[in-house]
């Protein structure tokens, strides 16, 4: 087996770290599932985009973990070939987390702008009011008695409740999840780059035992 260099050792680290980030992110779909955020847009015209979201993390994670641990295999036998192609993916990661951050970053800005301003904040808020300011709600239900379903929860735990004092909570629970995203996709972004960078040297540092061994 090949000699383990520096940059072997520091891409293991950082890989480690993805391999954690993979499996918070299959924590936090799961987490949002057993919430009743998931159970509480069934039937409204955002299901589709909620199953989208929560496909997408868990994607995100099982992408994050594969690639850790290729990056670790890689990193352990220092083959260059399996470097180089991980090191096009992970450009490709870096790309996509620093779009995520942004993403996120743009929708809590707008959220932050929503809860500083008095309803409506704008005409778009007015069409999200009608399910979501009752989806928080709802989920809270279902989260106190999760054997039910979470309008049932709602009905029975809140059934005078005014669902407009729900839309400070709603828009704080966005806040505090949009900026979680862009922290973990801005983060993400820059362990992707130290990574080809890692996988540069581990492969430059590979062609270099093997020329020593040849002289």
């Amino acid at each position: 087996m090949a000699r383990l260099t520096t940059a072997g050792g520091l891409m293991i680290l950082v890989n480690i770290g993805f391999l954690i980030a993979g499996i918070l992110l299959l924590r936090f779909k799961a987490t949002l599932e057993s919430s009743g955020w998931a159970d509480a847009l069934t039937d409204t015209e955002y299901e589709n985009t909620a199953n989208a979201a929560t496909t997408m993390v868990l994607l995100l994670g099982g992408i994050a973990i594969t690639m850790a641990i290729v990056g670790i295999i890689g990193a352990i036998i220092q083959n260059r070939l399996l470097l180089l192609l991980y090191s096009v993916i992970m450009v490709v990661a870096m790309s996509a987390f620093g779009v995520l951050a942004g993403t996120a970053f743009t929708f809590k800005t707008k959220m932050t702008d929503w809860k500083d301003t008095a309803f409506p904040a704008e005409g778009q808020e007015t069409k999200l009011a009608e399910t979501f300011n009752a989806v928080y709600c709802y989920a809270e239900g279902y989260y106190y008695c999760n054997n039910a379903t979470a309008q049932e929860a709602y009905e029975t735990f809140f059934p005078n409740a005014s669902t407009t004092l729900c839309r400070t909570i709603f828009l704080d629970v966005a806040i505090d999840w949009s900026g979680t995203m862009v922290i973990a996709g801005l983060l993400s972004a820059i362990a992707a780059a130290a990574i080809v960078a890692l996988a540069c040297f581990a492969r430059r540092s590979k062609s270099s035992d093997e020329r020593m061994t040849k002289v």
